[in-house]
């Protein structure tokens, strides 16, 4: 892989790297910072197309891009809807995905996921207020529902703490039994997250360094000349090796990497070198044969089971544990030198495994995994034998050993196993997607629902757009009706279009970024088109745009005393109605091709443009020949001149003039629309040049999202 930078000029990333996945694994890619796992994972889902050459084949020989339906990519971000709860998210997602399924089969699929990845008490909890470690497991549940075969993750464990980090690893484990191929990279895995991987694969420099068991690590190093420290992780070893912190071992490492001894019996990763001669990389997937020899049928996921009620005596010992873990989790449970860890440990016989961290072992404990020993430790912790001046571990105990969370139970194993008629999620259910329409059904409901759970989108809009027109009307009082009033009136019909149009821009460059990560990870996965998305968006906002337009509209001709006839009325309407669209798919553009900081600025700086060729602040017969040629692209001056022509045009009567005032020059409305060089009966062009403009910028706005997706 070959990445361009510094005006033209190729840096190499990714340097002959050799390997395959096999499915019913789960492998690790693991290296320090800069060493390419994530341009690996990206080369090897399609995520990452420009800048890169070479080829992903899987074993098939089909390419991987044409493959989407049978691979998922989950990114480091879990990025979530915050306003839907996990239950609508869940539910989005399978209409998205499986066709032809009833409400109550998407719901029972739905439960199922949600218990296998211990989510279903948040069923009913928004996806804002969910832990780090529970969005995670959404990420995951979510791209469950149409079962890929492969299944890419990067960084699941970033942000976790060790205990969440665990059960992740050991969930992943588990649905890589049921046929999957799973392959993730990972920072900085503990020893015990380390010893779950299958396979791991190590880089350093863009090439590999390691790739077998997770076992062998220790032994393979080791026949190098490089040993190990006892009570030392050899995940963290081989990482402090990879990044040269005991000396340049990478090109040694790499070329021993070739040698198959180390390998496992079901070894994964690429099958010809990425960056070799003709830059090509090969994906093997060999799920169907482990189809043939796995159990499909076996599975951790089960539709139903049977709850049996502990008695209030069972209960009432619960409690009890509850309350005692209550009075002892803030007690110190080892206070003394990190050198003495294993040692205090072992006095207690809690023996830390070889070549586990002690670290990891201590929390572990402390964490109950074990069993309960809360209660010896902080009795223990007071020999001042092990304490030092600084050191002090905090009880974090959960539970006892029986009573502790595992992400996956051995009691539900079980029991899908014995219960064939138990439903699961494996590699051989078969999946129909839904059609376009009917995912843009779907969009349009889900973008519905995000628009009014979100108070800030309708009711405070709602709010402010009666709040400014009464306002307006109350300061430009009966400029509609008094002659006298008449260039005050032009001024009340242009702060509207601005208004309008300000109001509807600025939420569109802020609020569409914030969903690009959303979007790019759903059209990857082939949750569906981005037109299917951005037509089911105008769908849905363009009726919101044009009821706010209404509401401040109707509320503001009244206040003003504009002419009450029908047909103005409706013209008025239909002119603010068309501005709100258009900027609304302005605001999306500016989103789209630059960031919300400097998307607020090009905004402002172009409402100003706009408005400067409107008419309005400079006459049209007083510009200069190219100026006024310039302000036929002006969207604000066929928007002003279709409102002065709504107002003032087709026969209307003379205007009120006080009886104070000795002559009114604009009591005959003619007067007006010639003063300000428009052209009477032009309504209809104007119209029609303000539709042109807004399919156009809708159109623009399309393209450079799509373009957005694929940087």
């Amino acid at each position: 892989m070959e990445s361009s930078w510094n005006r033209g000029e190729k840096k190499q990333i990714l340097k002959k790297l050799t390997g395959k996945f096999n499915s019913g694994e789960i492998t690790a890619i693991l290296g320090p910072s800069g060493a390419g796992k994530s341009s690996l994972l990206n080369v090897l889902t399609g995520f990452i197309k420009k800048g890169v050459e070479g080829n992903v084949m899987f074993t098939n020989g089909k390419n991987a891009v044409k493959l989407k339906s049978s691979r998922s990519y989950i990114l480091q971000d879990d990025n979530l809807f915050p306003w839907y709860t996990v239950n609508e998210t869940m539910m989005l997602a399978c209409q998205l995905k499986v066709a032809n399924v009833s409400s109550q089969s998407r719901q029972k699929m739905i439960d199922n996921i949600l218990n296998t990845l211990h989510l279903l008490h948040t069923k009913n909890t928004r996806c804002k207020n969910l832990s780090g470690g529970q969005k995670k497991r959404l990420s995951i549940a979510l791209e469950l529902i149409d079962n890929p075969s492969v299944l890419f993750l990067d960084e699941p464990t970033t942000g976790l703490d060790s205990s969440s980090s665990t059960q992740c690893v050991r969930l992943l484990q588990n649905l890589a039994r049921e046929g999957r191929t799973i392959i993730c990279t990972i920072h900085q895995p503990s020893a015990t997250i380390y010893n779950t991987f299958d396979h791991v694969y190590i880089m350093a420099e863009g090439q590999c360094v390691y790739q077998g068991s997770a076992d062998n690590t220790v032994s393979y190093l080791s026949s190098l000349g490089l040993h190990c420290p006892q009570y030392h992780s050899p995940a963290d070893y081989i990482i402090e090796v990879a990044n040269g912190d005991y000396g340049n071992f990478t090109y040694s490492l790499a070329k021993a990497a070739t040698d198959n001894r180390w390998r496992s019996s079901q070894l994964c990763i690429m099958d010809r070198a990425l960056g070799s001669k003709d830059n090509r990389s090969s994906f093997i997937s060999d799920s169907s044969n482990s189809s043939s020899s796995d159990n499909p049928s076996t599975t951790s996921i089960t539709s139903s089971r049977h709850i049996e009620r502990p008695s209030e005596w069972s209960r009432f010992g619960t409690l009890m544990n509850r309350c005692k873990l209550q009075c002892f989790r803030d007690w110190c449970v080892y206070q003394g030198s990190a050198d003495n860890t294993v040692s205090y440990l072992s006095s207690l016989g809690l023996h830390c495994p070889q070549y586990h961290s002690p670290a990891d072992y201590i929390i572990e404990v402390a964490n109950g995994d074990y069993g309960n020993f809360t209660y010896s430790l902080a009795k223990a912790a007071t020999d001042n034998r092990w304490r030092s001046s600084q050191l002090c571990i905090m009880d974090r105990a959960l539970g006892s050993k029986d009573n502790r969370s595992s992400f996956i139970s051995d009691s539900s194993n079980s029991s899908s196993s014995d219960n064939p008629s138990t439903t699961s999620i494996t590699s051989s259910r078969h999946i129909e997607r839904p059609s376009e329409w009917s995912r843009f059904g779907t969009l349009m409901n889900r973008c519905k629902l995000q628009c009014f759970r979100d108070w800030t989108v309708t009711h405070l809009k709602v709010l402010c757009h009666v709040l400014c027109a009464i306002l307006i009307g109350l300061i430009y009082g009966d400029s509609g009706l008094n002659a006298t009033k008449s260039i005050n009136n032009v001024g009340f019909l242009i702060i509207g279009v601005v208004y309008l149009w300000y109001t509807t821009m600025m939420p569109g460059v802020l609020r569409f970024p914030s969903e690009i990560a959303i979007l790019k990870k759903e059209t990857f996965n082939g949750w569906y088109k981005l037109r299917t998305y951005y037509f089911a968006t105008i769908a849905i906002m363009a009726p919101i745009h044009i009821m706010f337009a209404v509401l401040y509209s109707v509320i503001a001709f009244l206040i003003t005393q504009q002419p009450l006839e029908t047909m103005r009325l409706f013209k008025f309407v239909l002119i603010y109605a068309i501005t709100t669209i258009t900027a609304d798919g302005f605001g999306i553009f500016l989103g789209t091709v630059v960031n919300p900081v400097n998307g607020t600025f090009f905004g402002a700086v172009g409402t100003c443009f706009l408005l400067v060729f409107s008419g309005f602040l400079v006459l049209f017969n007083h510009m200069p020949d190219v100026m006024r040629i310039l302000s036929y692209f002006s969207f604000k001056r066929y928007s002003l001149e279709g409102l002065v022509l709504a107002i003032y045009d087709n026969n209307r009567s003379s205007l009120w003039c006080p009886e104070t005032e000795l002559y009114c020059h604009y009591r005959n409305p003619m007067y007006l629309i010639n003063e300000l060089g428009m052209t009477p009966k032009n309504f209809n062009f104007d119209l029609s040049m303000m539709i042109i403009q807004m399919c156009a910028i809708k159109t623009l706005t399309y393209f450079t999202l799509k373009r957005r997706m694929t940087n």
